[in-house]
């Protein structure tokens, strides 16, 4: 296996490239974490919503009928 450098990104003290695969890799695990908890908490909370909506368009419908089968 051939050792090769992490190439610093300017500016950014945690990043750096991969100079055999040209990939920037965050090595500050902490704030890697923290990103990926972000993004799972949004995708949790986008689905949180979607379910609500779903949910109330199904109640809404349930009282449409309701009121229609009173008339």
């Amino acid at each position: 296996m051939i050792d090769h450098k992490m190439i610093p990104v300017e500016d950014h003290p945690n990043l750096f490239r991969d100079p055999v695969t040209n990939a920037i890799i965050n090595m500050d695990t902490r704030s890697a974490a923290s990103n990926r908890n972000a993004r799972m908490k949004a995708k949790q909370r986008d689905e949180d919503i979607e379910n609500l909506k779903n949910d109330m368009a199904e109640i809404k419908e349930l009282l449409t009928q309701l009121l229609a089968s009173k008339n």
